[in-house]
């Protein structure tokens, strides 16, 4: 009770911009889960673009109502598909942090036949509302293999894109936020490798790698137009560097 009380319950997050609207989270006093929320943007370029005033609050996902008669539950990945039509999340009802991948249709929120069991928390959706990718575990709970998913087939069917064979890496995943890239990222303590995918060609499933793995040597990858920017500690950069 002494905790609650330096909180403030009732809150809403800081919205974030996604085409065209923002997508939030808020609390209510008296829940223990997040709401997450979006409302319509305003018409106009990115960089001016503000919040509708008069837009009305689409609930995409109450945690609170997933949790309901569970003793359980932890919610990750809460994430729009690229037409803003669907919604994916990862939820794990026994807490040993391997997690369902559910998927809802937006226009009814009812959820879609498809799902992901054993997945490694968030899903990364592709270039389109066809295809998301996810990780696996191995026996030791290390993320290590890379899955593509069609929608409308069932797992089963679901191709392995790469296996990180060394068990001193850990594989994850992103997406630049230019959307056109996933980032499989296979990392140790020391030492990082990228792989992309270009999600722009076609029904190509061709990682590319960017710097072969070198002990010592991490780095990071965005993009933006023709280029990627990669921040890296290469060359002894002790506080890294910027290259392209």
């Amino acid at each position: 009770a002494e905790h609650l009380s330096h909180l403030q319950e009732t809150d809403d997050g800081p919205a974030h911009r996604h085409g065209p609207w923002f997508y939030y989270t808020r609390t209510v006093e008296g829940l223990s889960y997040k709401i997450h929320c979006r409302k319509a943007a305003t018409d106009g370029p990115i960089q001016a673009c503000r919040l509708d005033p008069d837009s009305v609050e689409q609930v995409l996902l109450d945690e609170n109502q997933v949790a309901e008669g569970k003793s359980q539950c932890v919610v990750v990945g809460v994430k729009p598909s690229p037409g803003h039509d669907m919604l994916a999340y990862s939820v794990d009802f026994t807490g040993n942090e391997t997690y369902t991948a559910v998927f809802l249709d937006l226009s009814t929120g009812g959820q879609l036949p498809d799902r992901l069991e054993g997945v490694c928390g968030a899903i990364q959706w592709g270039g389109s509302n066809a295809v998301v990718f996810y990780t696996t575990e191995d026996a030791a709970k290390r993320p290590w293999k890379l899955w593509k998913h069609v929608f409308g087939e069932p797992q089963s069917s679901d191709v392995c894109l790469y296996t990180e064979e060394d068990e001193l890496f850990y594989l994850s995943l992103d997406k630049t936020t230019s959307g056109r890239f996933l980032l499989a990222d296979s990392g140790s303590t020391e030492t990082s490798e990228v792989r992309v995918l270009d999600l722009e060609a076609g029904e190509a499933d061709k990682l590319q790698l960017l710097q072969k793995r070198e002990f010592g040597l991490r780095y990071e990858v965005a993009h933006s137009g023709n280029s990627f920017l990669i921040l890296t500690n290469k060359d002894e950069a002790i506080n890294n560097k910027l290259m392209s």
